[in-house]
C-alpha cells in the first residue's frame, strides 16, 4: 500500500542485530513484560532519548517475539495462546512503536527516517508481523531445525534469564532509591 523498503531494511538490521548480539532484546533496564513497568521507567526520566530507547526496545522485543519466536512462526498457523493475548501483545507493539515514533520526531526532527519507520511499523504492525511469521518458516526453516521440545526449552530458558535479569534490575533500582 505504501513504500516500505525502509521498514524492510530496519527489520533486516534488527534481525541481524539479534543474531550478532548487537541488539539485546532482553535488557531488563529497557524491556519489561508489563505495561506498568514500561510506563514507570519512562515516567521516572525526563530524558527524551531514554524514553525513545525504552519504547523502541519494547516494541522491537514484541515485533521479534511475535514474528519469529511464537508457535505460529514455527507451525504456520494461529498460535495456541490464551484468548486475546495475541491481540493484546499486538496492541502493545503498535502503541510502543507509536510512542517511539513521537520521541524520534522530537529527537531527530519531523523528517527523520527512523520516525517514519516507527510510524509505519505502528500503523501496519499486524502485517509486518505476519510477514515475519511467513519469513521465519520459509527462510529460517526453524520448523525443520527445532523440535517443539527444543523450542519449549529455549523459550523457558530465555524467560528464566529474562526474569532473573529483571529481578536484579529491580533490586538495584530499589537499593539505589533506598
Amino acid at each position: 500500500k505504501e513504500y516500505d523498503e525502509d521498514v524492510n531494511i530496519y527489520t533486516a538490521s534488527l534481525l541481524a542485530g539479534v543474531v550478532t548480539g548487537r541488539e539485546d532484546l532482553l535488557r531488563a533496564d529497557l524491556v519489561s513484560p508489563r505495561d506498568a513497568d514500561v510506563f514507570a521507567r519512562v515516567q521516572e526520566t525526563k530524558d527524551k532519548r531514554l524514553r525513545y530507547r525504552v519504547y523502541k526496545a519494547n516494541a522491537d522485543f514484541l515485533y521479534v517475539s511475535l514474528g519469529i519466536f511464537t508457535e505460529s512462526a514455527l507451525m504456520g498457523e494461529t498460535p495456541h495462546a490464551p484468548e486475546g493475548s495475541q491481540d493484546r501483545l499486538t496492541g502493545r507493539g503498535k502503541s510502543y512503536y507509536h510512542f517511539a515514533s513521537a520521541y524520534a520526531e522530537r529527537l531527530f526532527g519531523r523528517r527523520a527516517a527512523i520516525a517514519e519507520v516507527m510510524e509505519k511499523l505502528s500503523r501496519n504492525f499486524e502485517t509486518y508481523t505476519q510477514i515475519m511469521i511467513w519469513m521465519s518458516g520459509e527462510y529460517l526453516n526453524l520448523l525443520e531445525r527445532l523440535s517443539s521440545g527444543e523450542v519449549f526449552h529455549i523459550e523457558k530458558e530465555a524467560q528464566e534469564r529474562f526474569e532473573d535479569a529483571h529481578k536484579i534490575s529491580t533490586w538495584d533500582a530499589l537499593l539505589d532509591t533506598y
